[in-house]
C-alpha cells in the first residue's frame, strides 16, 4: 500500500551513479532494492516547484489555446496567486466570466491576453474593463501532446 509520504516524494540518484542494467533487469521480489545499492536523495516535488505554498494552486488545462507553446489539454499549471503579472507571463485571468490561460501584455490602450493558437483571437482588454489575474503560471507539469 503506497503512502502519502511515498506518493509526493520521488528518488534522485546522482549521474555518476547510474548504471544502465538497473533499469532492464527483471522485477522479481529477489531484485534488489535500489536504495540498498544507491545513495539516494529524496526530492519532493511539491517543495521544488512551488515557492509559496500558501499562495500556490495546481489547474489542469482543458483547451487548446497555448497549444502553440507545447501546452495542451491535460497539462498541469503551478500557479502562484501571489506573483506580479509582469509583461509576457503566462497568466490565468478571469474575463467576462470565464477562466483563460494566456500570456498578458500591457500597453496604452489597456491589456492584451494573447493565445498561443492561430484559431484563437487576441483579447484585447481596454483600460477601463474589469477582470482579474488569477496567479501567474510558474510552470507546466506533464505536458499534454500538442493537438493536431
Amino acid at each position: 500500500m503506497l503512502t502519502f509520504e511515498r506518493c509526493q516524494t520521488v528518488p534522485v540518484v546522482s549521474l555518476c551513479d547510474m548504471n544502465p542494467h538497473v533499469a532492464t533487469l527483471p522485477k522479481t521480489p529477489d531484485f534488489p532494492i535500489l536504495g540498498d545499492t544507491f545513495h539516494f536523495l529524496r526530492l519532493d516535488l511539491s517543495l521544488a516547484q512551488i515557492n509559496n505554498p500558501a499562495d500556490t494552486y495546481f489547474v489542469q488545462h482543458t483547451d487548446d489555446s497555448m497549444v502553440g507553446e507545447g501546452i495542451g489539454v491535460g497539462s498541469i499549471l503551478v500557479v502562484d496567486c501571489s506573483a506580479k503579472p509582469e509583461q509576457g507571463r503566462l497568466v490565468i485571468a478571469f474575463v467576462e466570466g470565464m477562466f483563460v490561460l494566456r500570456r498578458i501584455f500591457y500597453s496604452s490602450k489597456g491589456v492584451v491576453l494573447k493565445a498561443a493558437n492561430a484559431n484563437i483571437d487576441d483579447m484585447h482588454l481596454p483600460l477601463d474593463m474589469t477582470f482579474g489575474i488569477w496567479g501567474v503560471v510558474r510552470d507546466v507539469l506533464g505536458q499534454a501532446a500538442m493537438a493536431a
